[in-house]
């Protein structure tokens, strides 16, 4: 006890050192599988502050199951409780309102395409002209703030429901809290099974997303984007104006792209999925967003009748495309031409 509290005091004093180095152990990793763009800031700004010897300490007691000794969540920077849910934005698509399998009954369907439609939650592909004038949500990153885990660590972690008390033992998690809620949540999305034409993971390291982005996409000649939002944004105005529309390298009808969402999780986690049939664009959205992402769903034809973007389009199932933006830091991963 008497080391982890010289572990945990000497945090600050090596943090931002072993910051630096995991870091440059990230953009290495990126570099010798032959990625041709940078790790984006986010994931760089999020690898773990832990030093070398916290990491040989940290992997030890998971692998005695022994983490619920320690104060785990402080050492490495965690969240490992919440006063209210947060708002992933996997919530729109597969969340509490609906999933690709349909929408929860207990919901009145038109109140939701009133509430989605105010929202510009799901839109046409045509709406992505230059000059026009349409609903956009709040998609700044409002998940809380957590650190990747390294890889020597987090694999050691059960991740499972079957181990569900256990996984609350070691994130000293009260029962019927809203952070059990949240990892009750988090383990149902990533043990679901995918739906049509889905490839899905949940990864837990940077590592592990370029390493399962580049087995999907089956080229490491990858370029890799987010929504960037203006941060002096003043306008509360819940409609906005589109600027330049580009359609992202790589993204053509005959490829796929894959999406990278966060999940809530006490350590940073993405849920990554590949769809085919996608088109990827980035758009400057007018003294709001540098450049947003957009992702149109070109084939709908396997989705559920009761998908919540046929409520808000009013069309169905293979009728029409279905588009929707990514959020602040999350990902969209692309085949490069270069």
């Amino acid at each position: 006890m008497i080391f982890y509290f010289l572990l945990l005091s000497s945090a600050t004093q090596v943090s931002m050192a072993e910051s630096d180095t995991a870091r440059s152990a990230l953009i290495s990793h990126w570099n010798r599988l032959g990625v041709p763009s940078l790790p984006p800031p986010f994931l760089l700004s999020k690898t773990s502050t832990l030093s070398t010897s916290q990491t040989i300490y940290l992997t030890k007691l998971a692998s005695n199951n022994s983490l619920s000794t320690i104060n785990f969540c402080a050492m490495a920077n965690l969240t490992c409780s919440l006063k209210h849910p947060s708002t992933s934005p996997r919530d729109f698509f597969f969340g509490t309102y609906h999933s690709n399998y349909g929408i929860d009954r207990r919901f009145n369907p038109t109140s939701i395409r009133a509430n989605m439609v105010r929202s510009g939650t799901f839109f046409r592909e045509s709406q992505l002209r230059q000059g026009n004038v349409m609903h956009f949500p709040h998609i700044r990153d409002k998940m809380p703030p957590r650190s990747f885990l390294p890889r020597a660590v987090v694999s050691k972690l059960p991740f499972s429901m079957s181990r569900l008390a256990v996984i609350l033992d070691i994130f000293d998690t009260s029962k019927n809290s809203t952070m059990q809620h949240e990892i009750l949540k988090t383990l149902n999305d990533c043990e679901r099974y995918a739906g049509p034409g889905e490839t899905k993971r949940c990864l837990a390291t940077a590592e592990d997303m370029v390493d399962f982005a580049i087995s999907v996409m089956g080229s490491s000649r990858l370029m890799v984007r987010t929504t960037k939002i203006n941060t002096n944004r003043r306008s509360s105005s819940p409609t906005v104006t589109i600027g330049s529309v580009k359609e992202m390298t790589g993204s053509r009808l005959t490829e796929s792209s894959l999406s990278c969402h966060q999940l809530s999780y006490p350590y940073l986690l993405y849920y990554c999925h590949l769809f085919p049939n996608v088109r990827a664009y980035e758009v400057n959205i007018i003294d709001v967003a540098e450049s947003a992402v957009a992702i149109c769903h070109e084939d709908t034809s396997a989705w559920s009748p009761m998908h919540a973007s046929f409520t808000v389009l009013e069309h169905g199932p293979g009728k029409i495309e279905v588009c929707h933006w990514i959020y602040e830091n999350e990902l969209v991963w692309t085949v490069s031409d270069y």
